[in-house]
C-alpha cells in the first residue's frame, strides 16, 4: 500500500512521470509497471540499464538488504526513508 500511496501522491504532481514497481502488486500495475526483481543488485543494474531518474524504496525487506546502499554504489539515485 504504501509504494501504491507514494506513485499516486506523485502522479497528481505529474502525470507525465514513468513509474516501475518491484515487485509490485494488482494496485501498482494500475500506475506503472510492475517488475519481477527481488535481488537489489538485478534490480539496481535494471535501473541503470533504463536509465532511471530516482528510485524510492517503500520496502522494508529491500531496506534491509542494503539496496539503497547497492544504489548509490552505482551512481543511481535513491530515496529510502
Amino acid at each position: 500500500a504504501r509504494e501504491y500511496s507514494i506513485a499516486l501522491a506523485l502522479r497528481r504532481v505529474d502525470k507525465n512521470l514513468e513509474f516501475y514497481f518491484a515487485p509490485g502488486n494488482g494496485a501498482t500495475e494500475s500506475l506503472g509497471t510492475n517488475l519481477n526483481l527481488k535481488d537489489p543488485v538485478v534490480l539496481a543494474t535494471y535501473a541503470k540499464e533504463k536509465g532511471f531518474d530516482l528510485c524510492i524504496v517503500g520496502s522494508e525487506s529491500f531496506l534491509a538488504e542494503g539496496v539503497v546502499d547497492i544504489f548509490k554504489q552505482q551512481g543511481l539515485a535513491i530515496f529510502g526513508p
